[in-house]
């Protein structure tokens, strides 16, 4: 893999990628969506397998990751933030 691919986009649809390491805050990762290089610098450190946003998500606003609706943003998610039970309300269950 190429050290510049750090993530896992697992469908094109969704709003998170997957860290596959331990990575930092104000590292640059590449995440490819279709046929698009989205180019983003990480706001917060993200633990290996954990979510981080790969687009502005608005308070309010479903979540997709595996295509489907995971859950409900609950504020404001900024491009390159992790995403976890702090800022995301489940759907599931």
């Amino acid at each position: 893999m190429d050290k510049n691919f750090h993530s896992l986009l697992i469908t094109d649809q969704d709003d998170v990628a997957v860290a596959l390491a331990n990575l930092t805050k104000d590292t640059k990762v590449q995440v490819k969506k279709g046929q698009k290089l989205l180019k983003i610098t990480l706001l917060d450190d993200i633990p290996i397998y954990h979510k981080f946003s790969i687009r502005l998500l608005q308070s309010g606003e479903n979540l997709l990751k595996y295509g489907e609706v995971i859950g409900r943003a609950s504020q404001d998610i900024l491009l390159g933030s992790y995403v976890h039970t702090h800022n995301l309300e489940s759907k599931r269950g």
